[in-house]
């Protein structure tokens, strides 16, 4: 039974199975493991007819219960990498697998380790031409409730400043890979460690061309200054 929550462009479904037999399967690039006699509540979350694919969601709920795997491949365009002005965005599937389990039910902290492969593409810091950024690399990312993180200032040491947060029930998956790209990629995106960039009169790129532009000229605003002693 699909639902659709108010205000929400996302459909909902929500299964709630029970098996006799042990039965292995694979569904919307989700793996599920059933034993006998156990029975399971599955929350999927599809993205609408526009944008293609479903949302891996993990529930604490669930993750008290047993850790939750994950495999699949995320088309271009389904994470919002939005960083302006950088014109940062993907060019490739982003392949990933790996689990998120519960590592502190006090806390509701949750830890999702896995790999992915992915290729971004952002403009160069210094001459504005697309740069392409393969990465193949593992993760290891904890999480807690917003609330943890909310209240009275306080001195915060390095292993909490490593924690990120989540609000609600759970986690998405989608937010993971998000935070662990970006914060993947380098501070200074560069085509190569030699980019002269872009003349700053003529805007020309250097790389291409040399110009005769003179980077000397005077400030007509300051010329006063030339005369004091």
């Amino acid at each position: 039974k699909f639902s659709k929550p108010v205000n929400s462009p996302y459909s909902v479904r929500h299964l709630s199975v029970k098996r006799e037999k042990a039965f292995s399967g694979r569904h919307w690039e989700s793996t599920f493991d059933f034993t006998p006699g156990e029975s399971l509540d599955i929350l999927i979350v599809c993205l609408p007819k526009t944008r293609q694919g479903c949302i891996v969601f993990f529930r604490v709920r669930d993750l008290e219960i047993r850790a939750s795997g994950f495999e699949t491949s995320i088309a271009p365009g389904v994470i919002d990498f939005g960083v302006e002005p950088a014109n940062l965005h993907q060019v490739g599937p982003l392949a990933t697998s790996g689990k998120a389990e519960l590592v502190s039910q006090a806390l509701s902290e949750i830890r999702v380790v896995g790999h992915l492969t992915v290729a971004m593409e952002a403009d160069c810091d210094r001459c504005l031409e697309a740069v392409h950024f393969p990465l193949d690399m593992d993760f290891e990312l904890f999480y807690r409730p917003a609330s943890e993180g909310l209240g009275d200032e306080k001195e915060i040491d390095a292993e909490e400043a490593e924690i990120g947060f989540y609000q609600g029930e759970g986690l998405e998956l989608n937010d993971v890979l998000h935070e662990f790209v970006l914060l993947s990629l380098p501070m200074q995106r560069v085509c190569k460690e030699t980019c002269k960039g872009i003349c700053p009169v003529c805007g020309l790129n250097q790389n291409l061309n040399q110009c005769q532009c003179s980077l000397n000229e005077i400030d007509h605003r300051w010329t006063a200054l030339k005369n004091l002693k």
